[in-house]
């Protein structure tokens, strides 16, 4: 049964004393931590492999592939030492856009 009453304006509000209080988390302790292979490969970035850090591990290797003349390990090289280079298109004017809505297709399965 639900009561009328200064708390509770109409039937279908919750009761007040049952709302969280502004600035009140309704999950104090957030989300449970767990394992994660996130968690495990930033361990072994700090930690490293016989005696050297993994993050320059893979960087030497990188720049060895980038000579050896892998392009994707090239740009990858590059866009971390000069930094990506940003698609920009120059427009003077007016733009025209013609936007067209199809029906779906059924599929005949």
């Amino acid at each position: 049964m639900v009561r009328n009453n200064e708390n509770n304006k109409t039937p279908n509000d919750p009761l007040k004393e049952h709302q969280w209080k502004p600035g009140q988390s309704g999950n104090p302790k957030g989300r449970p931590k767990t394992d994660s292979v996130t968690r495990a490969i930033r361990s072994l970035l700090d930690d490293g492999i016989s005696g050297e850090p993994l993050y320059e591990a893979i960087a030497k290797v990188a720049v060895q592939k980038a000579l050896q003349g892998d392009r994707h390990f090239w740009q990858f090289v590059v866009d971390r030492i000069d930094g990506k280079v940003l698609d920009q298109v120059n427009q003077s004017g007016e733009v025209e856009v013609t936007v067209r809505y199809e029906e779906p297709r059924l599929r005949a399965d």
